[in-house]
């Protein structure tokens, strides 16, 4: 595979047509309107970043080796840097290493460097237990409500997200059994594509967000955060009735706790396109403006998905 590839579906009233590359001018303008969603290839963990032009939002940032997630929050830092970009915004989805144990480091030096004006940290409520680094909070406080708020998601709210879109989050509260895995729910809609965010639920947690007539709407997407990188106990087949993605991503590795479990291959495969982490060796960007176009002969919204070859997070 080339250091670049790229895929291009069209979302049509009968699901997902794959295509050939649209012409240089409609990929011009495609581009320069798009919602982009890049999954880094991380390994044990997870790190996205939503972008809208200069709006960004990163959602979680971890990995289960400690001296992996210095090297990370420094890579997403330099990352960001690079292009000129501040976060408007952090999600934290739930309190795990792998999800949270590189904001320390990209938290640390100068956070102002790496944070917009009136950063919000969005979090689940749950405190940081001690498997989690136990340096993040204090950083959090440290930096001040000056430099980043905190805001707990509890139940069901609304928040700004990038290029003027609203994120609606929401947590299940009755997920008692362990409340390391409740999850902040995401979802992005912009124009007419949506992009779903699912931390690490399980089926349970699932089924009551499909059966709680607030919530349920939500889970509707185009563009699927594969929960817990592709467990079996997870992405189940009451979930993607209701949620019917056309694309779906996960952020995997090559151990049992963050592999594409082929189950979960097999259940997807009726909805659309599927692609992993580990299993390409790329970072993954899916990127769509959300307008209707005429595409080769199919009119529908356009679709755009990046494999690059990761060099630490500079690709």
């Amino acid at each position: 595979m080339a250091r670049r590839s790229f895929r291009y579906y069209v979302k049509t009233g009968n699901g997902a047509v794959k295509i050939r590359k649209p012409g240089a001018s409609v990929l011009r303008e495609f581009r320069e309107q798009a919602l982009e969603m890049t999954m880094f290839n991380v390994g044990e963990g997870e790190a996205i970043l939503l972008r809208v032009g200069n709006d960004v939002v990163l959602v979680d940032g971890g990995a289960v080796v400690k001296k992996g997630n210095v090297a990370l929050g420094q890579a997403l830092r330099g990352y960001l840097i690079d292009r000129g970009l501040k976060l408007m915004a952090i999600l934290a989805s739930h309190g795990h290493v792998d999800h949270l144990n590189a904001l320390e480091s990209f938290l640390a030096n100068d956070a102002s460097e790496v944070l917009a004006p009136e950063a919000v940290y969005y979090h689940n409520g749950e405190t940081l237990g001690p498997w989690l680094t136990d340096t993040l909070q204090a950083r959090l406080n440290a930096l001040g409500p000056e430099v980043i708020t905190q805001v707990p998601v509890e139940g069901f709210g609304q928040f700004p997200g990038p290029g003027g879109t609203t994120i609606t989050m929401f947590t299940d509260g009755r997920w008692k059994p362990r409340p390391a895995y409740k999850s902040i729910v995401a979802s992005l809609p912009y124009r007419d594509t949506r992009i779903l965010l699912t931390g690490d639920i399980y089926f349970d947690y699932e089924d009551a967000l499909v059966d709680d007539p607030a919530t349920a709407p939500h889970l509707v997407t185009d563009v699927l955060k594969i929960t817990r990188h592709g467990s079996e106990h997870g992405t189940g087949a009451n979930f993607l009735e209701q949620a019917a993605p056309l694309i779906s991503i996960a952020s995997t590795a090559e151990d049992a706790g963050h592999r594409l479990e082929r189950v979960v291959k097999t259940r997807l495969k009726p909805f659309g396109a599927v692609f992993d982490t580990f299993g390409l060796g790329r970072h993954i960007t899916v990127r769509t403006d959300g307008l209707q176009r005429l595409l080769r002969g199919n009119q529908g919204v356009l679709f755009e998905v990046e494999l690059s070859l990761p060099d630490m997070l500079g690709s």
